[in-house]
C-alpha cells in the first residue's frame, strides 16, 4: 500500500543520508522547510522523516512502533561487535525485556539519588573549574564539558578516572555509528573500540563478582534474571551508560555556553535571577538539543501528519526540529531561559525517555551556575569546531578564555 502524501507546496532536495556539512553545521533552515513543506517525507531507503513535533511525539510514545530495529542495523553494519552492540543494549528492547533492566538502573537515578550525588557533582565542577581558571585560551570541551560526566561516570563504574580519555573515545565510537549514512571506516573503529570495551567491562564484572560494592556495576549483578543480566547484556549496557552519560552532558554544557555568549542578555538574566537555572536547563535542551534525532520502527500503519506510514517502516524523528517548532514554542529560535512551559522532546518521551536525564540536568545545572555567574567576562579565544554529525550535535573544540 503506497503512502498517501500530499504534494507539497515545492520540491524537497533533502537526503538524510546525504547530508552536507553545511546542514549539520546549521541545520533548523533546513528543519523549518521540512516542517512546513514536508513533515512526512520518504528518504530514498524507504524510510520516513517527521519534523513537527506532534508527530515526533506521537512516534516516540506510540504502542505501534518499536525501538527494534535490527534488520536497519545489520545491513549497515554487518554482523560486527558494533552490532551486536546495539542489539543487546535495552534503547532496543521493547517490554517487557526493556523494563527489567531498566527498573534496576533506575535507582541509580531517582530524586533520592540525585541528591546524594549533587556533592559530588558540585566537588567534580569546583576541581575542573579551578584547572581551567587561568590565564590564556582553554578548550571547554576537553577540559570541562567532557570531563565532568566522564569523571562521574567513572566515580559511578567504581573505576579510576584516569580510564576516562578511553572512555571518551569509546563513547565517541558508539554515537558517531547510529549517523543516518554512516561510512564504512566509522563502522570498523566502532568494531575496533566495541571488542576494547567489552574486555575491559568483562574484567570489571569479573572484580565485582568477586567483591561487590555499591557501585553501578555490583548493582546490576545483584540481580538474577538470565535473559535481562546476561554478561553480555552486562557488558553493552554498561557501554550505554557510558555513551549516553557522557555524549549528552558535554554537548548540552558546551551548547549552554555558547547560547549564552550568542545571546547575552539571557545570561545576565540567570546572574541577576539564579533561580532561573532550573527552567535555563530546560531551555538549553530544548534550543540546541544534545540528540537530534532518534528512530523507531512501525508495527502497524501509523497515521501522521501528511499521510499514513505502512507497517514495518523505519522513522526518523527529528527531536532537533521539532523543539524549534513554532506550532508548539512561542518565538523558537529566540533563548528563554525562562520560559516555561517547555515540554521539550530532547530526553525522547515514552517508555524510552533518557534514563539519566536527571543527572545530565543536575550536571548541566551546577555546571553553568559556575561558568555563568563567577566568570561574567567569559568569552570565545578563537574558533569553535563542531563535531559534524547529523544525529547528534555539539563542538569537538571550544575555546575561551575565562576572564
Amino acid at each position: 500500500m503506497g503512502l498517501d502524501v500530499a504534494e507539497p507546496a515545492k520540491p524537497i532536495a533533502f537526503d538524510l543520508f546525504d547530508a552536507s556539512d553545511s546542514f549539520r553545521e546549521n541545520p533548523f533552515p533546513t528543519y523549518r522547510m521540512l516542517r512546513d513543506d514536508a513533515p512526512l517525507l520518504e528518504n530514498p531507503d524507504g524510510s520516513f522523516i517527521v519534523s513537527r513535533y506532534a508527530d515526533v511525539d506521537r512516534v516516540l510514545s506510540s504502542t505501534e512502533t518499536s525501538t527494534d530495529k535490527s534488520a536497519e542495523f545489520r545491513k549497515v553494519m554487518g554482523e560486527g561487535a558494533i552490532f551486536e552492540f546495539q542489539i543487546t543494549s535495552m534503547t532496543t528492547w521493547d517490554p517487557p525485556r526493556h523494563g527489567k533492566i531498566r527498573k534496576a538502573l533506575a535507582r541509580a537515578f531517582t530524586p533520592r539519588a540525585m541528591t546524594q550525588w549533587e556533592p559530588l557533582v558540585r566537588d567534580t565542577v569546583d576541581e575542573l573549574i579551578r584547572d581551567i581558571d587561568r590565564p590564556g585560551a582553554v578548550d571547554l570541551v576537553p577540559d570541562f564539558s567532557a570531563a565532568l560526566p566522564l569523571t562521574l561516570i567513572c566515580k559511578m563504574l567504581g573505576v579510576s578516572t584516569e580510564d576516562r580519555l578511553r572512555f571518551r573515545d569509546w563513547a565517541r565510537s558508539i554515537t558517531t555509528s547510529l549517523d543516518p549514512g554512516v561510512k564504512p571506516d566509522v563502522i570498523a573503529l566502532a568494531n575496533q573500540h566495541s571488542e576494547e570495551w567489552k574486555a575491559y567491562f568483562r574484567e570489571l564484572i569479573a572484580i565485582r563478582r568477586k567483591d561487590p560494592g555499591s557501585d553501578l556495576v555490583s548493582m546490576l549483578l545483584a540481580n538474577d534474571d538470565e535473559e535481562a543480566f546476561s554478561e553480555l547484556a552486562l557488558l553493552h549496557n554498561i557501554a550505554l551508560l557510558l555513551s549516553g552519560g557522557h555524549e549528552t552532558t558535554t554537548n548540552l554544557i558546551t551548547s549552554a555556553v555558547d547560547s549564552c555568549l550568542a545571546f547575552p542578555d539571557q545570561a545576565d538574566r540567570l546572574r541577576k535571577d539564579p533561580s532561573l537555572f532550573t527552567p535555563a536547563v530546560e531551555e538549553f535542551l530544548r534550543f540546541e538539543s544534545p540528540v537530534q534525532m532518534g528512530a523507531r520502527r512501525t508495527t502497524a500503519p501509523l497515521e501522521l501528519s501528511g499521510g499514513t506510514v505502512p507497517a514495518n517502516r523505519t522513522i526518523w524523528t527529528l527531536q532537533g526540529a521539532a523543539n524549534r517548532d513554532e506550532r508548539k514554542f512561542a518565538d523558537p529560535d529566540r533563548l528563554d531561559v525562562g520560559r516555561t512551559p517547555n515540554r521539550h522532546l530532547a530526553f525522547a518521551t515514552g517508555i524510552h525517555v533518557c534514563l539519566g536525564a536527571p543527572l545530565a540536568r543536575l550536571e548541566a545545572r551546577v555546571a553553568m551556575e559556575r561558568l555563568i555567574c563567577d566568570f561574567p567576562d567569559l568569552h570565545l579565544a578563537g574558533t569553535p569546531e563542531r563535531h559534524l554529525r547529523t544525529r547528534y550535535r555539539g563542538f569537538l573544540h571550544y575555546p575561551v578564555a575565562m576572564r
